[in-house]
Order: structure tokens, then sequence, then C-alpha cells
């Protein structure tokens, strides 16, 4: 009877720390989640940036809206990661800021 209460403590003093363990990897894992999700949208807001940026340069030395996305790419130095992001660029006019639209590939599912 001896032996079974010390194996029953022994079992309850190996089962604390691994509980343990687990909820701090648990935590862990819902953290790193998080901030994947904030590198995210950061990145896709400085995408966004550069893009308007680029965009506005453009117009600045050439007096008008670049027409079209190609256009920023091959004559601004833009670089997007088609596999990552995808991007819209609407053109109202020459003389009118498009309206431009990063999503992440994946995130509007």
């Amino acid at each position: 009877m001896m032996r079974t209460r010390q194996t029953a403590k022994q079992r309850r003093g190996v089962l604390l720390p691994v509980l343990l363990c687990i909820l701090v990897l648990l935590l862990a894992l819902s953290f790193v989640g998080r901030v994947d999700k904030g590198v995210t949208k950061e990145q896709t807001a400085q995408l966004k940036q550069a893009l308007t940026r680029a965009a506005v340069t453009c117009y600045a030395i050439e007096g008008r809206y670049p027409p079209t996305l190609d256009y920023l790419y091959e004559n601004y130095g833009v670089e997007v990661d088609a596999s990552r992001f995808f991007v819209t660029y609407d053109v109202l006019g020459g003389n009118i800021m498009p309206t431009i639209a990063v999503l992440r590939r994946g995130e509007w599912k």
C-alpha cells in the first residue's frame, strides 16, 4: 500500500510540470500567431504606401499619374511579390489619383 501512494505522488509530481509546459507552449503559439498577423498588416500597409508614393512621384515628374500598375513597376522601381500580394490599381484619369488596394493572398477568404 505504501508503494502505491508513492507512485501516485510521483505521478502528480510529474504531471504538473508537464501540464505547465503544455500551457506555456500553447500560449507561445498563440503569441506567434498574433505577431504574424501584425507583421502581415504592416507589410500590406508598407506596400500600399510605396505604390502611392511612386504614383505621386510619377505625377510630380510627368504631370500625370501612371496609366497602369505595370508602368509603375517598369519606370519607378516598385516591386510586388505577386505570390503573396494582390494589387488593384484603378485609374479614373491622368490627373486624378488612382485607387490602390493591396490584399495579402488568402486574406479575403
